[in-house]
């Protein structure tokens, strides 16, 4: 067993020690695609099984990291959905934000996706299958998500190597 951190407390009174060992309890295994990386976790506590796939992306400018996209699902039976998340933005907890996105020159497509502090996300398990696909069959995706403050952040994601991480997405997560 590997041990994480590690904590002894020693009763003198009694001379009974008492140890708490963390464990770990999670097996990785990633695989990169082109600019996309597949994650396989498997939690031996509790039993869950994440499936990620994600990808950085770059301001319009193409000079500075500005988000990144997520697709996963957080146990095999669950659908998978998205995450946008970017930095210098805060969206909020418990609203919805305005997003539109698009996969190459495709039409522009307007969802409310939650809020998640920094992040947005779509669990719409439709909406959500039916843009991993465009993913898979395109090269550049676009995204855009307004803010708390009504900031526009957006942010250029390049598709290659999405075919390979989001077909294992789709494969090992349920609710097909």
């Amino acid at each position: 067993m590997q041990l994480g951190n590690r904590w002894i407390a020693r009763l003198l009174a009694g001379g009974v020690v008492l140890a708490v060992v963390q464990p770990s309890n999670a097996s990785e295994a990633e695989q990169k695609f082109g600019d996309w990386t597949y994650k396989f976790i498997a939690d031996n506590f509790d039993g869950s099984r994440q499936h990620i796939a994600h990808v950085m992306g770059r301001g319009e400018d193409g000079k500075r990291a500005t988000g990144a996209l997520l697709i996963k699902c957080d146990d095999e039976k669950m659908a998978p959905y998205a995450t946008y998340l970017t930095v210098r933005a805060y969206f909020g907890v418990s609203g919805k934000s305005l997003v539109r996105y698009r996969v190459d020159q495709s039409p522009l497509v307007e969802e409310l996706w939650k809020e998640d502090e920094r992040s947005v996300i779509n669990f719409d398990k439709p909406k959500v299958r039916a843009m991993i696909h465009q993913l898979i069959a395109g090269s550049r995706f676009a995204i855009e998500a307004i803010d708390l403050r009504g900031t526009a952040h957006r942010t250029i994601f390049s598709l290659k190597g999405s075919n390979a991480a989001l077909t294992r997405v789709l494969e090992n997560c349920g609710d097909k």
